[in-house]
């Protein structure tokens, strides 16, 4: 698994011990074009780093007109000879191109994707940029960044995003009790509870969930804090951060090449969003409202969250400033050496 996780990048080699002649280990160089051919991708829980990794063509039985296994052994046969011959001239004219061009030096570019999709498609970009093969690429690439969205967008924890929005919208706060989000959830699921095993139930579309995991992945993921409120245990929610996570499951995007003034016009607005880390002006509708933070005795805004007025009276939610910065990214700045 680990060759084909760290094979899409250079200097990254995998260790393996040769004992062909005693016990040597080696230093293996794993990057290359890798390709599967399975009836299903392998378990998620389990490689879930390598399932991000792969880009995902549905095969269908097709009616070739030639055989490859009758082309690559001819056995004489002058037709398929032929063809034999003209795959032989393919490769070796790619590979002389290859090796005539190795050294030439591939301009950076900037996109308008991130993260692990950066990763995957940004070298070929940078191959193909300032040619006519990046016109019909584009469109291919944003057609799989797409896929990739909906595909997270199908997922437990995009549901688990929206219900957690619409209850905070629903309820005008930000502080929800444990036991309320997860009777939202079996209900919204029409989950049937099993016997003998407590706060689980089976789904049809998510199998068997339970209100620890659920919990769990409110706090590692979605950066929600525990606490209780007498006997009742609660979630309290960072606005700042589920906007950001919102981000995830979107699905609408054309992958494009910024320009300098582009990249210049995304870096002040993530500086603007660093600043106003608290104002949030994108996540539903709510009026401004100021609260005082006796904590640190700064001012939090909450703007345009849910249909909240300035009633006196309403319970009061606390929330807390959060230094949020620009996310840093683990991709090595050379994408492609070979």
């Amino acid at each position: 698994m680990a060759i084909h996780k760290n094979g899409y990048q250079t200097r990254f080699p995998v260790s393996r011990i040769d004992i062909s002649f005693g016990r040597k280990q080696l230093k293996l160089n794993t990057f290359c074009f890798k390709a599967f051919a399975a009836e299903r991708f392998p378990d998620p829980f389990k490689a879930k780093g390598f399932n991000q990794r792969v880009l995902e063509i549905q095969c269908y039985y097709g009616n070739p007109q030639e055989d490859i296994s009758e082309v690559s052994n001819p056995a004489g046969d002058e037709r398929l000879q032929k063809l034999l011959d003209e795959l032989e001239e393919t490769h070796n004219l790619l590979l002389s191109y290859r090796l005539l061009h190795f050294n030439e030096k591939i301009p950076d570019i900037k996109l308008n994707i991130k993260g692990r999709e950066k990763q995957l498609f940004k070298p070929i970009v940078r191959v193909f940029q300032n040619t006519e093969t990046l016109k019909k690429l584009l469109p291919v690439i944003s057609n799989y960044v797409i896929q990739k969205r909906e595909a997270n967008d199908a997922s437990f924890n995009s549901f688990l995003y929206k219900t957690i929005i619409t209850m905070i919208a629903e309820g005008q706060r930000t502080t929800l009790a444990s036991s309320e989000i997860w009777h939202k959830i079996v209900t919204d699921l029409e989950g049937t509870e099993i016997i003998g095993r407590s706060q689980s139930c089976e789904t049809t579309e998510y199998g068997i969930i339970s209100q620890k995991d659920i919990v769990q992945t409110l706090i590692h993921i979605f950066g929600a804090k525990s606490g209780s409120t007498g006997k009742i245990r609660t979630l309290t929610f960072n606005l700042p951060k589920l906007t950001q996570l919102g981000k995830i499951y979107d699905a609408s995007i054309e992958v494009q090449i910024l320009d300098e003034d582009n990249n210049n016009n995304n870096d002040n607005n993530n500086n603007k969003e660093a600043e106003e880390v608290t104002d949030l002006t994108h996540m539903t509708h709510i009026d401004k409202q100021e609260k005082e933070d006796k904590h640190e005795g700064s001012l939090t805004h909450l703007t345009h969250f849910t249909h909240i007025g300035e009633e006196e009276g309403q319970n009061s939610t606390q929330t807390e400033p959060i230094n949020q910065g620009i996310e840093r990214e683990n991709t090595p700045n050379e994408d492609i050496n070979n």
